[in-house]
């Protein structure tokens, strides 16, 4: 006889029992569902043992620890506890419906036995390792049992993420969005070696323009970085210190300059471009987790380009980080909403001055919480420590990067904690401070996304 999960439902399997031998029509049979041991390792966080699988004691390997919201542990269609049985019909075969609980990392074995055999399915037992009849949580069968024994059965959650960006960076000089500060020189004179240059707009936050990777195109002359050898240097907010190269500097009044900050893409908006190979990483973090990210279908993926974009607690207007988006989370379809952006708001966007680092941030929307990555802010930072330059190995730490912080901020939804309380649990949810990147999430990080019924709520 064997055992077969022959399709699945968005909560249950069906199970096909097929008896092989002559005379089997009209043969009753029982079934009955084990909740085994948990499938994570005891001490799969070294600082965080037992976390997941508590109840591992003294006889090793021990079943019944399934997490059980609302009371449901699994049952069978027919009869709504974990026993059932059945008859075969003429073709000696035979299906029912075990309805499995929905938490991810739960996990069964379903044991069947022909009702004329001796009663041993009753003796099966998943509390002691080292006692007889004992139900391990592996494909092996159970020593002595008449019966049968599934394979295990491990509960699995997609989570559909849907990845949105912000369009291209306005280039358009009468874009108010645009990346840099523009205008015409108005005035030229000399000051000891320097040249100064009176500029028709004035400047604001100019500490910007004076950071190393900043320049300024002045039209007919060239390109010039902030720095030596050939040195520009905001003096206040309309006049910079320009040192020529060669010492000499020709009549620049009236030709037009562009002055850029030190902001540089490594892959350039829209970043749509990088939502497969950010989900394939996704996946390998949270495989140990039991549930696997998807990318969502997406017909709408862009939101417009804003330079400095604030992110209020709700998110109600357009051109907004959940403008696009085109799914909702729920019990039965986890979503999380993850919008690739350039910088947060002036203070905040690692341009000029030191500043507080904002790289991504989850927010509650009118449609439930979504993260808001600043992808220059994490090009910026110190964290990543990035070159200047868009070769593969750079897109690839870009990449990586992003994908590890989409991750920790996905890991902030469930559950509805304080960022100190989840970044307490270390692992890929440790702060901004310590960060650095990191290959797994800790015990209490994976114990709380199997706890919980949506991905964006308790």
């Amino acid at each position: 006889m064997r055992l077969h999960a022959a399709g699945l439902t968005r909560a249950g399997v069906v199970l096909w029992v097929l008896y092989g031998l002559a005379g089997a029509a009209g043969k009753s049979f029982t079934l009955k569902a084990f909740d085994v041991d948990d499938p994570t390792p005891s001490d799969w966080s070294q600082d965080q043992p037992n976390v997941i699988d508590a109840n591992d004691a003294a006889n090793g390997p021990a079943g019944s620890d399934n997490i059980t919201l609302g009371g449901f542990m699994g049952f069978f269609e027919t009869t709504a506890t974990r026993s059932a049985t059945a008859t075969l019909d003429g073709n000696g075969e035979a299906t029912i419906k075990f309805l499995t609980s929905t938490q991810p990392g739960n996990n069964f074995r379903i044991a069947v036995q022909l009702n004329d055999s001796a009663g041993e399915i009753d003796m099966l037992q998943i509390t002691n390792s080292t006692a007889v009849k004992y139900v391990s949580a592996d494909n092996q069968p159970v020593r002595g049992f008449a019966g049968v024994i599934s394979p295990v059965l491990t509960i699995w959650r997609k989570l559909h993420v849907e990845i949105d960006s912000m369009v291209a960076i306005p280039t358009e000089v009468s874009s108010s969005q645009k990346n840099y500060a523009s205008g015409v020189i108005v005035g030229q004179h000399s000051s000891g070696p320097l040249v100064i240059l009176d500029l028709s707009e004035e400047l604001t936050d100019i500490s910007r323009y004076n950071e190393p990777g900043a320049h300024i195109e002045i039209d007919g002359l060239g390109t010039f970085p902030s720095g030596s050898p050939a040195l520009f240097f905001v003096e206040d907010n309309d006049t910079i210190k320009f040192n020529p190269p060669g010492g000499i500097m020709p009549t620049v009044v009236g030709l037009s300059y562009k002055i850029y900050d030190d902001d540089f893409e490594i892959i350039p908006l829209a970043l749509t471009s990088i939502a497969g190979p950010v989900v394939d990483r996704l996946k390998a973090y949270y495989a140990p987790t039991f549930i696997e990210p998807r990318l969502a279908q997406n017909g709408d993926t862009t939101v417009g380009f804003v330079l400095n974009q604030d992110v209020p607690p709700v998110v109600a207007t357009s051109v907004t980080w959940n403008d696009a988006q085109n799914t909702t989370d729920s019990a039965y379809f986890w979503q999380h909403l993850v919008t690739l952006g350039h910088q947060g708001p002036t203070g905040e966007d690692m341009d000029g001055d030191v500043e507080q680092y904002l790289g991504a941030t989850l927010k509650n929307g009118i449609f439930g919480r979504y993260t808001a990555m600043f992808t220059e802010t994490i090009r910026d930072s110190s964290y990543m420590n990035a070159p200047r330059d868009t070769s593969a190995d750079t897109q690839k730490l870009f990449i990586d990067w992003v994908a590890m912080i989409v991750a920790h901020e996905l890991g902030h939804a469930p559950g509805m904690n304080s960022a100190g309380l989840d970044h307490g649990e270390k692992g890929i949810m440790i702060g901004a401070g310590d960060r650095k990147l990191i290959d797994s999430f800790s015990a209490k990080s994976i114990l709380r996304f199997r706890s919980v019924t949506t991905w964006n709520q308790p």
